[in-house]
Parts: C-alpha cells; structure tokens; sequence
C-alpha cells in the first residue's frame, strides 16, 4: 500500500486544527447567567374606557416603595407587553414581600413568582 505523505500531513494539520478550537472555544465559553427569584406585579390593565397612565410601572412600584422594598426593578408599557415591578427575593426585601402578598389578596393586581437571569442587587 502506498501512501501520500501530503495528504497524510494535511490531515494531521485538520485534525490538530481542530483539537485547539475545541479546547480554546470551551475554555472561552461562559456559563449561562444564574437565575434569581423574584416577585412579578402585573401593572393593572386600565378598563376599556379608561386611558392608561404612561407611567412607569406606577401602581406595582408605588405600592412596592410604600410596603418598604428596598430594592426594585421595573419595565416599561411595550406596545404588546405589560409593565411590571420586580421585587428581589433577598432578605432585605422580606417585608415587602409580605406586604405585597398581602395586598394582592384583594384582587386589585395579579403577582407571581418568575426566576430571571442575574442576581438581585
């Protein structure tokens, strides 16, 4: 049998190619973010005859601030989203995480729990 050193070098250089991305590219890749609890307020929807207040998440912050959250994230009305106010699950955030369930006992809003990337602050 006879061989072709030229192809045989070319193959070796493929293979050794390969070898380095693979080890470079795991080494490169990050882990996916953890994710962290937290308690959703739902923005009410305003009744169809109503206009809705363009501000920022202004019922689920306002009554997040007021139960004494100290830290909250919120998003802003999208076009087809809802604005929500977002509350830590830290210790620091324990009461306010009473208070809210508590008030959303009324039916006014809707909460519930969703895991997000990052961490709380």
């Amino acid at each position: 049998m006879k061989f072709n050193r030229s192809a045989l070098k070319w193959f070796a250089a493929g293979a050794a190619t390969s070898a380095v991305v693979t080890v470079v590219s795991a080494a490169v890749v990050h882990e996916p973010e953890p994710l962290a609890p937290y308690l959703r307020v739902a923005e009410p929807y305003p009744a169809p005859t109503q206009e809705r207040d363009d501000e920022v998440a202004s019922f689920g912050g306002r009554m997040l601030r007021e139960c004494g959250a100290k830290t909250l994230e919120i998003t802003a009305w999208g076009t087809d989203i809802q604005s929500y106010a977002y509350l830590p699950l830290t210790q620091e955030n324990a009461k306010a995480l009473q208070c809210a369930v508590k008030q959303s006992a009324g039916g006014r809003f809707e909460v519930d729990l969703v895991f997000r990337a990052g961490s709380p602050q």
